[in-house]
């Protein structure tokens, strides 16, 4: 597929958050799977209308620097990229604001949302009926994610008092520039710890995709028929190479891999994966990112969101949930993710191909080629734990 473009400045900061996120949320999900995108988006949507301590943190954990209105401009320019239609691939991203009934979001933050993050907004009544509001939210978030994600607000999620739901959900189905045979599956070998087990594998001969050795690493770039995006796999010689790669992920660790990948062709032996995690609270990985004001009832400043007359009733972020799945089988590549911030007041072919076999725990990357964002990130301890 060749070397990405440069990402955009978005791009770049929502990727480290997705990595920080992914070290703060800790080693307990065998696999892990969230959308970096998904989740900045909400974020940048909240800064936007966020002032003092509580943006600036932000602004950093998400990577916004500079003027405000070069921040939003390379927020605008991420969003419309994402939204472009492509070739043989679906991808869809959609924002939207779910305002209480008779509360009043400020204007200006209604309109920054639609410029930075082309959000749509909706009055909800969370008042009268917090349950039927949470299922209205829940089923805007499965039409967005054709059913991949269902509920993004869990049960007890949103009460009378929610004042604001901040919802961003995306969907990609990808279909590889070359399909495996679903012939070929069958069961291989994949280390877990000193245990080898047998998970599915996919087989195929693949002349288009790259490959790279480093240093305790194997890389891998499979990409999808629109030749806009593609799957980076990265997989650690072993357990400890495996923790230190999870600690030292960042942007400029995945442009150098990906930079040092070289085309040819590949006979790939890659584990069959359905990775669907319950809805995350994402606030104590927040606060490990930085993310502390908008979180606490005192210091929270969201007057740009809505500043009511009574201090008591102004905002504050009282969780953000996030639930992402990803499927990778013989076709290609079915992914989907949500992120629900809730608000509530103060109250050239050799003859014999090489072998590239994953065949231990491994990272991956669904990247986008025009915006440099990574779409799905995600680590595979165990295949066959998700199968």
């Amino acid at each position: 597929m060749g070397r990405m473009s440069a990402a955009s400045p978005a791009a770049t900061g929502f990727d480290a958050l997705g990595f920080e996120l992914a070290r703060a949320l800790g080693p307990a999900a065998e696999n892990l799977v969230l959308s970096p995108v998904s989740v900045g988006l909400v974020l940048a949507m909240t800064w936007a209308g966020s002032r003092g301590e509580t943006a600036d943190q932000i602004a950093r954990a998400i990577g916004l620097a500079g003027p405000r209105d070069a921040s939003l401009d390379a927020l605008g320019a991420l969003a419309g990229a994402l939204a472009k239609e492509r070739t043989r691939t679906e991808l869809h991203l959609a924002t939207r604001l779910f305002g209480a009934r008779g509360r009043g979001l400020s204007r200006a933050f209604v309109d920054l949302c639609e410029r930075a993050c082309r959000a749509g907004c909706e009055e909800v009544d969370f008042a009268a009926d917090p349950e039927k509001a949470r299922k209205h939210v829940n089923a805007w978030t499965a039409r967005a994610t054709k059913d991949r994600v269902r509920e993004i607000l869990p049960q007890g999620a949103v009460d009378r008092d929610t004042q604001l739901v901040l919802d961003s959900a995306i969907y990609l189905k990808a279909r590889w520039a070359e399909p495996f045979d679903a012939a070929a599956t069958g069961p291989g070998p994949f280390r877990v710890g000193s245990e080898v087990r047998q998970v599915q594998k996919m087989v195929g001969t693949k002349h288009a995709a790259r490959a790279g050795v480093g240093p305790g690493l194997r890389a891998l770039e499979l990409p999808y028929s629109d030749g806009q995006t593609s799957l980076l796999v990265l997989v650690p010689d072993d357990e400890s190479r495996f923790a230190a790669l999870g600690a030292e992920l960042s942007p400029a660790l995945v442009e150098d891999v990906v930079a040092g990948l070289s085309e040819g062709s590949l006979l790939v032996h890659l584990p069959r994966l359905d990775a669907t995690g319950a809805a995350l609270p994402l606030s104590p990985a927040l606060r490990a990112v930085g993310i502390e004001a908008a979180l606490d009832r005192s210091r929270a400043d969201l007057r740009d969101i809505a500043d009511p007359p009574d201090p008591k009733d102004r905002l504050f972020v009282a969780e953000v949930f996030h639930q992402a799945a990803l499927r990778l089988d013989e076709d290609g590549t079915e992914a989907a993710a949500a992120t629900a911030a809730v608000f509530g007041p103060l109250g050239a072919a050799p003859a014999e191909p090489t072998v590239f076999d994953v065949d231990r725990p491994f990272y991956y990357l669904v990247r986008d080629a025009a915006s440099g964002a990574t779409l799905f990130f995600g680590r595979a301890r165990d295949p066959g734990a998700s199968a």
